[in-house]
């Protein structure tokens, strides 16, 4: 059925999903399922399209993206409540993900930065890319955005940078070979480069590496000393 499409799904770390989908006569849908996957908070828009949605750390909130005429926004909701709990406009801004970055604390990238901000719907401050191109992202870490950059559109990765609510930047680094993929777990990021696969920490100090992996598709961080590299088919274990 097509009005059942999916837009898109996200999941935190408790296994709550927020999925949203088109639905007839509405702009969009927003399902949240908890980890047994039984549906427990449903949100129609009535007026602005839907882009994503996602659920609070402590499965208390959902937050769902939309695309309004003045830019994007986001609303909070309470799983408790119907009511709308807060929103937080971005005017001229086309924001195209957000996430939480603690209970209380959000999150959302565009082409040109990061806006952070409050479930309650105040402004936290932003970050700007500096006119550099957004190459990859990750909201995983344990209250920090982990940020690809390359001063191209198509080209070598200029920088990777991880930058705490409000815009503080808490690492930077230029590698010297191509990131091929990012994984994010805690205070950990994974970068997965062509010939090897390194571990930093969230200042982006390495910590360890491990060598191979030609040809594989992506690199996941599964635990504090674990991590698998995906290929076409199948999946290599790898420790720290």
């Amino acid at each position: 059925d097509q009005s059942d499409a999916i837009i898109s799904v996200t999941m935190n770390a408790a296994g709550y999903l927020a999925v949203v989908t088109e639905e007839t006569g509405y702009k969009g849908l927003v399902t949240v399922y908890n980890e047994e996957f039984d549906p427990v908070y449903r949100w129609h828009s009535g007026t602005n399209y839907v882009l994503r949605a996602c659920v609070s750390p402590d499965c208390q909130s959902m937050a769902a993206l939309t695309l309004e005429e003045s830019g994007g926004a986001v609303h909070v909701f309470s799983l408790s409540s119907e009511e709308e709990y807060a929103v937080f406009s971005a005017p001229g801004v086309l924001l195209f993900d957000c996430a939480f970055l603690g209970n209380d604390r959000l999150c959302g990238v565009h082409d040109g930065g990061l806006v952070f901000f409050t479930a309650a719907g105040v402004d936290g401050g932003s970050w700007s890319f500096g006119g550099q191109f957004l190459n990859g992202y990750s909201f995983d870490g344990d209250g920090f955005v982990t940020a690809v950059l390359s001063q191209y559109q198509t080209g070598s990765v200029g920088s990777v940078v991880t930058v705490g609510y409000g815009g503080s930047v808490t690492g930077q680094m230029t590698p010297q070979d191509a990131v091929q993929s990012v994984s994010v777990r805690d205070k950990q990021v994974l970068i997965r480069y062509g010939e090897y696969t390194a571990v930093y920490s969230q200042s982006l100090e390495e910590t360890d590496r491990v060598p191979g992996g030609q040809g594989a598709k992506d690199a996941v961080l599964f635990d504090r000393n674990k991590g698998f590299l995906l290929y076409s088919g199948y999946c290599e274990s790898v420790t720290f």
